[in-house]
């Protein structure tokens, strides 16, 4: 499905935070296509997450554990032997047994708090792609809702170290922006209307706390906003096909960080 979604002719919100990030780095990932899509460890190990709390019975179609046969004594991987075994996987995301412990060890915390129990019960789709036409942008938009519920309700789960730094992280990553992006996606490819996004913040770590937040208005507005700029340079951009940046063509302001003033 991955693949398949990725070649959907759409902009996704992943594409426009790499656009917010450089406009030559979405050009040389998704134009020129000289950056390859690769995920790390940790990111896999959050696919792995979602898929154990929202769709157990996938787990094991996304996941293998290398049989002792292939390690050596102290656990590494015998050479040859764990290359050909994985090369049988499929693609599969290889981890240990000790992975394996602590995503159990995620998935009961996460069964037990009973906002994600009501989430679930409620649900309408998890994990099912979406797309939707802009209407200021003229852009068609897509997107893949972690769960979507029958109310106004769009739920992601979100891996963390700690949930004490989720407001941070909404900031850094950019969740707020994912957040104004499928709620407006929801709203229009289903119909209803939806304008509440709830992070279900999991930690990696023991005691594996499991804490759901509501994103506000003012977070939701902010992303919105930053939404519609930036589909509005994607459309200029993928019109003219100018990935170009500021400073290649003139001199800006070089400044101090805000931190260091």
């Amino acid at each position: 499905m991955e693949n398949n979604y990725r070649d959907w002719p759409a902009v996704s919100q992943s594409e426009l935070k790499d656009l917010e990030k450089s406009p030559r780095y979405y050009e040389a990932k998704h134009v020129l296509k000289t950056i390859p899509h690769e995920s790390t460890h940790s990111q896999e190990i959050g696919t792995l997450v979602h898929a154990a709390i929202l769709e157990e019975a996938k787990l094991w179609n996304l996941m293998a554990i290398p049989p002792r046969e292939v390690l050596a004594s102290n656990g590494h991987r015998r050479g040859g032997a764990y290359d050909n075994w994985k090369a049988l996987q499929g693609g599969k995301i290889i981890i240990t047994e000790d992975e394996l412990q602590m995503i159990d060890s995620i998935v009961v915390q996460a069964r037990k708090h009973p906002v994600l129990q009501m989430f679930l019960a409620n649900k309408l789709q998890i994990e099912m792609p979406i797309l939707w036409d802009d209407p200021l942008s003229g852009l068609k938009c897509k997107g893949i809702p972690d769960l979507v519920c029958k109310t106004s309700y769009v739920v992601d789960v979100k891996t963390c170290q700690s949930v004490d730094d989720i407001e941070r992280a909404v900031a850094t990553y950019g969740y707020h922006l994912q957040a104004a992006f499928y709620l407006r996606g929801c709203s229009s490819h289903y119909g209803n209307q939806y304008d509440n996004f709830v992070i279900i913040a999991v930690e990696t770590n023991p005691p594996y706390r499991v804490h759901a937040r509501l994103l506000d208005d003012q977070a939701i507005v902010v992303g919105n906003m930053r939404i519609d700029e930036l589909l509005a340079d994607y459309a200029r951009r993928k019109e003219s096909g100018d990935w170009s940046e500021a400073a290649e063509k003139e001199i800006t302001v070089l400044s101090l960080p805000k931190w260091a003033v």
